[in-house]
């Protein structure tokens, strides 16, 4: 997998591959990728917000390439989370990879959630397993870690029928061949 803009445009990150071919993982392609940028830089820009003073968090992040590609086109910090201990082993290698000197970052499995819990961010995104049938829970419990302008992205397989939680309103769903790009604010209206 490339790196597809930024500073780091065209460096390969390595593929996290699970043990199992049950949990096989499938990181997130080129081109959904590209389009997730597109949002977030026209989110950004309506706005008013410079990515450059903006955190990300990536949720069940695999290899890591979204929140990699994120430090790569300019955003402030990016915060790492799996539960899935390999994933974490490969996602160490990646950033090691890359010249991250100038950024901040911070990993963690699942479990140890709770040290974000005071801190908020600018965008989200999630792709979890598709086969996790606590899809739902996960996005609620990721309110925490939203302000009033905080985006969330989600990345579902593409026959998944989502029905946005009362906490949120949704913004925009696009279609790919395998997947759904679904963004999510927090509605403030609902408790």
């Amino acid at each position: 997998m490339k790196i597809i803009a930024g500073i780091y445009k065209n460096r390969l990150i390595k593929k996290s591959v699970s043990k199992k071919k049950i949990d096989a993982l499938r990181p997130t392609t080129a081109m959904v990728r590209e389009s997730i940028f597109n949002i977030i830089n026209s989110y950004m820009e309506v706005q008013g917000q410079d990515i450059t003073v903006c955190s990300f968090l990536d949720l069940c992040c695999g290899s890591g390439i979204v929140g990699i590609e994120a430090l790569s086109r300019g955003f402030k910090e990016a915060y790492f989370v799996d539960c899935n201990k390999h994933s974490l082993q490969v996602l160490l290698e990646n950033i090691r990879f890359i010249d991250n000197k100038y950024y901040n970052y911070s990993f963690c499995k699942v479990e140890k959630l709770r040290f974000l819990e005071q801190k908020t961010f600018d965008v989200i995104f999630l792709d979890p397993p598709y086969k996790n049938l606590q899809i739902l829970d996960i996005i609620t419990h990721t309110r925490k870690f939203m302000h009033k302008d905080t985006l969330l992205i989600l990345e579902l397989r593409k026959s998944f029928v989502f029905g946005t939680p009362n906490a949120f309103q949704k913004c925009f769903n696009k279609e790919y061949s395998n997947c759904q790009l679904i963004g999510l604010k927090i509605n403030f209206n609902v408790k």
